[in-house]
């Protein structure tokens, strides 16, 4: 069975610089690459609820969310 994963990512910016994370996991692909703040959104958890508690669990930074952009894209593998 296939899956279907939500994902957010937010972008913060404070007195015009933006805040990007740089990954650290030596055994994947991603050591070392800059992304945004995001990941998974739970079942049943709302965007804005899930984007805060990945800046939190990712920076240690409490935020508020301004504005919502929803994007939707998927893939179909045969």
């Amino acid at each position: 069975m296939k899956k279907q994963l939500f994902i957010v990512c937010g972008l913060a910016i404070n007195e015009d610089k933006i805040l990007l994370l740089q990954r650290d996991d030596e055994k994947n692909d991603i050591h070392l690459k800059w992304e945004l703040p995001g990941g998974k959104v739970e079942f049943g958890e709302k965007p804005d609820i899930a984007i805060k508690r990945e800046f939190l669990e990712e920076t240690g930074l409490k935020i508020n969310t301004i504005d919502l952009v929803p994007i939707a894209q998927s893939y179909v593998w045969g």
